[in-house]
């Protein structure tokens, strides 16, 4: 093999491996954004010491667990060490124990799919 043939080859080789990879389903892209399924229980909950917050996530094709977000009233909670994250590559569900404050709170959810499409729901 000459100089040139092993240098196109490593170079097809580079390219090919360098390339992005893009989730598909049936041979096309996914375009479909997760859902945030439910948020339990509701924002409008009355405030205790501690309560016991669950969020449920879906997708289509693969969540992408590294992209869960849950904040209350601003302050993110999902990355706190009593939240945990479990399921599958399209179905799982986030437990963990929040404060809430008197009066209304503002829950947000947000994942993403491996494909970067965006779910996101909110619970005033």
């Amino acid at each position: 093999m000459s100089l040139r043939s092993r240098w196109l080859a490593a170079a097809a080789t580079l390219l090919c491996v360098s390339a992005p990879l893009r989730a598909q389903v049936s041979g096309a892209i996914d375009t479909t954004p997760p859902v945030v399924v439910s948020i339990s229980p509701p924002a409008a909950a009355q405030p205790a010491d501690s309560v016991r917050l669950v969020v449920s996530w879906s997708d289509n094709v693969s969540l992408d667990p590294s992209t869960a977000s849950v904040t209350v009233n601003g302050v993110e909670v999902h990355s706190a060490p009593s939240f945990a994250y479990s399921g599958s590559a399209t179905a799982a569900t986030s437990v963990g124990t929040v404060h809430l404050q008197s009066g209304a709170n503002v829950v947000r959810a947000r994942i993403s799919d491996r494909e970067g499409n965006v779910g996101a729901a909110v619970e005033v």
